[in-house]
């Protein structure tokens, strides 16, 4: 690590009026014009010293390696009074830049142009940028200052009037996290109509010199409150600007200033800057265009064009219309004006600490908005985890991931009735991804996939140490979306396999009937750990492991521990690329288990439904004549997935011939059928039954139609047949 100082004057002589310090505080950025061959050497976690003249002003964290501004594709966001300063044009093109985390060196309690003592490093070699040996370790102390006051946790609350908030020095930003402006019809007229009934009351209905009615202001209009806010800490831009993060209240602060707009054509409203109040940093900037294009426009006719595709126009003109409707006298819009800026009040709670602990807040107190989802917050996370400890803003990319998923379900959906891809699979397969690969501790396998990445999330960034991760652990877990994004396409390449076999379409069908359908993960992680895109090679050992799960699920009448951490094995051999190992794991588990097979067939079945319907539907399958045709085997999948029933052949009310109860309930008694023909036969004779056996669509069924009775003999033969088909089944490779 290095520490450098950069200076922060864009001029030549280094004049006091050409500080641009503002712009590396709003932005995120650090970057100078000249001396670029010393700024190239800036790496990813280097240290800077801000430095205004002599006077270190602030401190940072390189969070990428210098590289051309125009590369980092920002956004830079400029006040008025600094576009004298530098063409933003120039810098773009030509600056050199980094990423960064800045703290600026102000106490909190001080006045806004005063720095502490303590704080205080003078540092004369003068030019744009330079390494700052003689300073490196008070830059470094004060940035671990910094860090650590950053991180730890603070609240405050308090009573807010609008006036309050409006204070012309603070610049509230929707973080890039947030949902879009979406207050619709229902929403504007309950709050303008509750409005007007605290500043006109209950009977505030009079009638003009026409009859008709209006409204008229009582004269001590009842305060209107109207809910929390949730503001991030104030982050120091200069004397005279602060910005703050408007984590809840979104919706109703940008209605007020909608309404603020409306009102400003009858009445005076330049104390307040209202097209530079609020900023919204949400898909790619295009809501704060229609935020711009709301707060600016300079006559109510453009009121009359269509609005529907700006949701601030379109909320201006709600709330002409309803004033309209409610024929609110001119003359008492300034008193309106007044009203609310005094009398509307907010529960302001401002929050100090990271993304994910102020998430955690606005969960607990927001009753009006909507909850986060897990897909919601792993979103916001990343996007914290990447930022801060990484130096990507990535949101963007994150949120286009989340697009995809939608996009493809969308098309997916035109020809079939499920998803073929969404945002709880494929964080459930990361899930397993990375403890896989990063060697997390195996539990974590069954744990949640909210649990384990609110855990995760809570070491890697240091809101909360957890005694089931090791912190040190944690901090070797890589987090990148480049394998979210393969873990979306390999769920989506894999979902889209052509089941053209019934050998394949059994091999899904079991996995998913047995105890073990978690480990649906296991071809779309074979996927991803062997960077193979032909699924037909995963089905070299997804049937293998089919009959293993069978073998597992009609030996144990539970998920059994060693099923679990022979999966763990078998997933470690997989990140290692070992095709040949898992190969030889999964035909050496079969052999392994095929005594517990061979020991469940001999006897009684019907004690564990899962155990009986398994059996029932092997037997079942190996019955069916070969089919070609792929409607025909999705066609026997659905048969065999659902709509059966397991029907004894010799039932029990049949008296004609008493059989064993082991032989009765065993394989070579019991077969599947339609729930319709299993209800309407009961448990008539077999003589009887076999007319109803003949119209069943199942191909055991229809073979039994042919036997001319049912009896001991019959039972045991049929369940030394049943036995070996369904052993060699087990067995065949």
């Amino acid at each position: 690590m290095t520490v450098w100082k950069v200076g922060c004057r864009w001029s030549k002589n280094g004049k006091a009026s050409s500080k641009i310090i503002s712009v590396f505080r709003r932005n995120g950025l650090i970057f100078v014009g000249e001396q670029q061959d010393e700024f190239k050497k800036i790496r990813k976690g280097d240290l800077i010293a801000i430095a205004d003249g002599y006077k270190v002003v602030s401190v940072a964290k390189a969070t990428c390696n210098a590289v051309f501004l125009k590369d980092l594709n920002p956004t830079i966001r400029i006040r008025d009074n600094e576009w004298n300063i530098f063409d933003k044009d120039w810098a773009l093109e030509y600056a050199i830049g980094v990423t960064a985390k800045i703290f600026d060196l102000q106490e909190p309690n001080e006045s806004l142009n005063e720095t502490s003592d303590n704080q205080h490093i003078l540092y004369k070699k003068r030019g744009s940028c330079c390494r700052a040996i003689q300073i490196a370790d008070k830059v470094e102390n004060l940035y671990e200052m910094c860090a650590t006051s950053s991180e730890q946790f603070d609240i405050d609350c308090k009573r807010c009037s609008l006036k309050d908030l409006l204070d012309s020095k603070t610049h509230y930003v929707i973080p890039v996290y947030q949902r879009e402006y979406s207050w619709g019809e229902p929403q504007i007229t309950k709050f303008v109509r509750d409005l007007l009934l605290g500043f006109c009351g209950v009977s505030g209905f009079d009638e003009d010199e026409n009859g008709k009615k209006k409204l008229l202001p009582k004269d001590n209009p009842a305060p209107m409150f109207i809910g929390t806010m949730q503001l991030s800490c104030r982050k120091y831009i200069t004397k005279n600007e602060h910005e703050q993060d408007v984590i809840d209240g979104q919706q109703r602060f940008s209605t007020l200033l909608c309404l603020l707009k409306y009102l400003s054509f009858y009445c005076n409203i330049s104390d307040i800057h209202i097209n530079d109040v609020l900023e919204s940093r949400v898909n790619k900037g295009k809501e704060d265009e229609f935020l711009n294009e709301a707060m600016s426009f300079d006559s109510l006719e453009i009121l009359n064009n269509d609005c529907f595709s700006n949701k601030y126009l379109e909320n201006i003109k709600l709330i002409k219309e309803i004033f309209d409707e409610l024929n609110f006298p001119f003359e008492c819009y300034a008193d309106l004006l007044k009203y609310v800026k005094d009398n509307i009040w907010f529960v302001v709670i401002t929050t100090k600490a990271g993304i994910s602990k102020t998430l955690e807040i606005f969960n607990t107190i927001n009753t009006a908005g909507l909850d986060l989802n897990g897909g919601d917050l792993f979103k916001v996370r990343l996007y914290e985890y990447l930022k801060d400890k990484r130096g990507e803003d990535q949101f963007d990319c994150i949120d286009s991931l989340y697009n995809q998923v939608k996009e493809s379900n969308l098309e997916w959906r035109i020809n079939h009735n499920f998803d073929l891809v969404n945002v709880d699979m494929v964080r459930d397969v990361y899930k397993t991804y990375l403890i896989t690969k990063f060697d997390l501790p195996k539990s974590m396998c069954e744990w949640g996939t909210d649990h384990f990445f609110d855990t995760l999330f809570d070491v890697c960034l240091d809101v909360a140490p957890h005694q089931e991760l090791n912190t040190n652990k944690a901090h070797e877990v890589v987090l990148c979306l480049e394998d979210l994004q393969k873990v979306k396409d390999s769920i989506i390449r894999w979902n889209k396999r052509n089941v053209n076999s019934q050998e394949k379409m059994i091999s899904d069908l079991l996995i998913g009937k047995s105890r073990y359908g978690r480990y649906w993960q296991y071809p779309i992680l074979y996927l991803l750990f062997m960077d193979e895109k032909n699924v037909e090679k995963v089905y070299e050992t997804w049937q293998l492991l089919a009959k293993i799960f069978f073998a597992y699920s009609i030996g144990f009448a539970k998920i059994v521990n060693e099923g679990k951490s022979f999966m763990y094995g078998v997933y470690k051999k997989m990140c290692n690329k070992d095709v040949v190992a898992i190969d030889e794991m999964l035909k050496e588990k079969r052999i392994q288990l095929q005594w517990c097979l061979e020991t469940e067939l001999e006897g009684d079945i019907t004690g564990n439904r899962k155990k009986k319907d398994l059996i029932c539907i092997v037997s079942a399958f190996l019955k069916e004549p070969q089919i070609v045709d792929g409607l025909g085997i999705e066609q026997l999948r659905n048969r065999l997935s659902w709509g059966f029933d397991v029907e004894h052949i010799h039932a029990t009310g049949d008296g004609s011939v008493n059989v064993d109860g082991v032989l009765q309930n065993s394989i070579g008694n019991l077969m599947l059928l339609e729930s319709s023909i299993n209800r309407s036969i009961k448990d008539k004779p077999f003589k009887e039954k076999v007319e109803w056996y003949s119209k069943s669509g199942y191909a055991v069924a229809r073979q039994m139609a042919e036997m001319k009775c049912w009896e001991t003999q019959q039972i045991q033969e049929r369940l030394k047949v049943e036995k070996k088909a369904i052993l060699d089944f087990y067995n065949q490779i």
